[in-house]
Formats: structure tokens, C-alpha cells, sequence
């Protein structure tokens, strides 16, 4: 997991003027020690993610953007691999729906 998230975290606490223990209430973590694991690099569980969404008003695809980069290239790989299997089997109706779908999302 990259750090990139974790300085994003700190920062937005800090500009709040919120302490790690501040934090924790709010997103309903046990403790400050949560939050400073969050912000020394580990991704915290969807419903975490969320709540800082809530708490710091700033998207989660932007708190965790460097995360969300490395999805979607992962997503990309796998989806052109598919796209290669599609290639080489044309036996279901449903293949050239499939392929359009996966073009769009490479598109993205």
C-alpha cells in the first residue's frame, strides 16, 4: 500500500484542527491508534473510507486517489485479458455486449 493516502489523511485532520482520538469518535474507530495506522499507510475497510468522506467532505476517490489509481490499472490488465478471451471464443451470443462494455471501461 503506497503512503501517498496516509499524508492526504494527516493533512486533512490537521486542517480541521482535529486530534487522531477527534477522528476516531467521529468515524467511530476504537481508538487513535486506528487512525494512526490509517495514517501511516493502511487502507481502512469501505465503511472507514466513507466516513472520512463524511467527515473531511472530500470524496473518497480523492482521499484515496493514488489507491483508486492502482485499481484501476489492475481493472484495466484483467479487463484486456478478458477482452483477449472474448477474442477467441465467439461462442456466446452475449460476447459482442460484453466486449462493447469492456471497451467503454478501457475508454475510461
Amino acid at each position: 500500500m503506497t503512503k501517498h493516502h496516509s499524508i492526504h489523511l494527516r493533512s486533512e485532520r490537521r486542517r480541521r484542527q482535529f486530534s487522531q482520538s477527534d477522528v476516531a469518535a467521529l468515524i467511530g474507530a476504537e481508538s487513535k491508534a486506528t487512525i494512526s495506522r490509517y495514517e501511516r499507510g493502511r487502507m481502512p475497510d469501505l465503511a472507514t473510507a466513507l466516513a472520512y468522506e463524511v467527515v473531511f467532505g472530500v470524496p473518497v476517490a480523492a482521499l484515496f486517489r493514488r489507491h483508486l489509481e492502482d485499481i484501476r490499472g489492475s481493472v484495466r490488465l484483467r479487463a484486456k485479458r478478458l477482452a483477449a478471451s472474448f477474442a477467441k471464443s465467439r461462442s456466446n451470443a452475449a460476447i459482442p455486449h460484453r466486449t462493447r462494455s469492456i471497451d467503454k471501461l478501457l475508454k475510461r
